[in-house]
């Protein structure tokens, strides 16, 4: 099973079709790209479960390629693309929401070779009445 992920180069505008083999289709629960490794990067983040699997576009190899993996203590419940024209950065966030009712939002750190939160949200269930 694969997941069928197309880049549009900015500069060259050329289509290009990347395919990435999963164990199965159901592993992966959600996904959002952006450009999180570097400005102008091609960059696609698989959520599976409470994993975050960040893959980048090398042009070269014309395939994806994995970044980075990192586990999570709770299950991701949805994963945002933000834009870094909205946070004032180069590279684009991700804001993700897991099942114990947080809200992070996170950026890759190109110098520790991981994701970083940069800022956590504790949400509360509305009140019952």
């Amino acid at each position: 099973v694969s997941v069928l992920y197309w880049v549009c180069g900015f500069a060259t505008m050329a289509l290009h079709a990347a395919t990435l083999r999963l164990a199965a289709a159901s592993s992966v629960t959600d996904t959002t790209s952006g450009a999180f490794v570097a400005p102008g990067s091609h960059d696609l983040l698989l959520v599976r479960a409470n994993v975050l699997a960040l893959h980048t576009w090398d042009a070269a190899a014309a395939a994806l390629r994995c970044v980075a993996e990192t586990a999570l203590p709770a299950r991701v419940v949805a994963a945002v693309t933000v834009p870094g024209a909205f946070v004032d950065a180069d590279v684009d966030r991700v804001l993700v929401m897991t099942d114990e009712t947080h809200a992070s939002l996170i950026a890759w750190d190109p110098a520790s070779h991981a994701f970083e939160t940069e800022q956590l949200f504790v949400l509360s269930p509305p009140d019952v009445a």
